[in-house]
């Protein structure tokens, strides 16, 4: 990005600002190539802590939805931005107007680096094939995370406590009719209670 900005500000001030250098494709690609995965990496780096220093914490079905939600938004735009700088380095090239075609070509082999045709510079080459890698292994964790977060949400406990239900640790008293119609209460002790007086 630097250096076609460069490219760009040597040709204006030496033509005097007769020249002008149109190459703003390939500068906002870079920047969104910046950005987009930065987002990424910061959310994922979020995610790895949280799991790190509280591992057994639970979270809402909202959350989870929220969460796959913004981690697929932000692979698809790191993926759209890889695509997009594909198409501009393959396809796109840099161009100098306000000049006739002699001066052109001065200023192209006076300033010969980076060159206005952008698959001819090795950098740019190098550029997308680590983008394409980054955005595969982001991928990649967006599909783990969302089938860790499904997996989470199904296994969910969301039945209310029902306070009508005794507690395994108390006793329960059961009474029962015999056929003699005579009432007999049984004490029943949880197996927690047999437990702790052996």
């Amino acid at each position: 990005m630097f250096k076609y900005r460069f490219l760009r500000t040597h040709i204006q001030d030496f033509t005097a600002h007769a020249a002008h250098v149109h190459n703003a494709d390939i500068e906002a690609t870079t920047i969104l190539s910046i950005t987009l995965p930065c987002v990424s990496v910061l959310l994922f780096n979020a995610e790895y802590f949280v799991i790190l220093f509280w591992p057994g914490q639970t979270y809402t079905r909202g959350y989870l939805r929220a969460k796959r939600g913004v981690f697929v938004a932000a692979t698809a735009a790191a993926l759209a931005t890889v695509i997009a700088s594909t198409i501009i380095v393959a396809t796109r090239s840099a161009s100098i107007t306000g000049v006739d075609e002699a001066t052109v070509q001065q200023l192209t082999a006076l300033y010969f680096r980076p060159p206005l045709q952008y698959n001819t510079w090795p950098q740019n080459i190098a550029w997308v094939v680590l983008l394409w890698i980054t955005v595969v292994l982001n991928i990649i964790s967006t599909i783990l995370l969302l089938k860790a977060t499904q997996r989470e949400e199904r296994t969910m406990t969301t039945a209310p406590a029902d306070d009508s239900m005794p507690s395994p640790s108390a006793g329960v008293i059961v009474v029962e009719k015999d056929s003699e119609s005579e009432i007999k209460e049984k004490s029943i002790i949880s197996a927690r209670t047999e437990e702790v007086s052996v």
